[in-house]
Parts: C-alpha cells; structure tokens; sequence
C-alpha cells in the first residue's frame, strides 16, 4: 500500500482574540487526494471558554455512501507571543459519513 504524500497546510487567523463568531472554517485544501479544512470554535466546543479545532472532510455530502478515510495528522497552535505556549497534537483518525471531523 502505498503512503501518500505528506501535505502542510498553515491557517493564519489575524486577529484572533477579536473573533465573534462561534464557528469558523478555513479555505478548503488538498491532501491524500481528499478535500479537507479545518474547522475552529474559537470558544469553544462544548467545553467552556477553550479554543476547540478539529479537522475535516469538506465536502462529505458529495460522498459516496458508506465512504472512510483513515488519515494520520498534526494540528498545531502556534502562540506568536510565546513559543513555549504553542500547542501540537498528533492525531489518528477515521473519518466516516457519521464523524466527518
């Protein structure tokens, strides 16, 4: 079985203690041959007042029924003001029709 390609993929919010809005999501990029974004709630996901952020299938309505990805990733928060505040978890992860992110 083939390993596909490893692919970065930075997400630069300006502004981010400014944020209002409950959800947001980034543009839409590419890797392993699927469409992805990354999906942040700057509050909070159901835990209080802490930055929740997830990856995810951006286009999982356009699947095809009873469609897996298996994916092996990394999402980082990097803190500009103090490196040692940055923020790396290593993820495994199936995604499915029922658990898109």
């Amino acid at each position: 079985m083939e390993v596909p390609a490893s692919t970065k993929f930075t997400w630069k919010i300006d502004n981010f203690s400014q944020l209002t809005k409950r959800k947001l999501h980034s543009d839409i990029f590419i890797a392993g041959r699927c469409k992805w974004r990354v999906l942040i709630f700057p509050k909070g996901n159901n835990v209080f007042d802490n930055l929740s952020i997830y990856l995810a299938i951006a286009d999982p309505m356009n699947l095809p029924h009873g469609w897996s990805r298996d994916a092996d990733f990394s999402l980082s928060v990097i803190n500009q003001f103090n490196n040692r505040l940055t923020v790396i978890k290593d993820v495994k992860h199936v995604f499915n029709e029922k658990t898109s992110f």
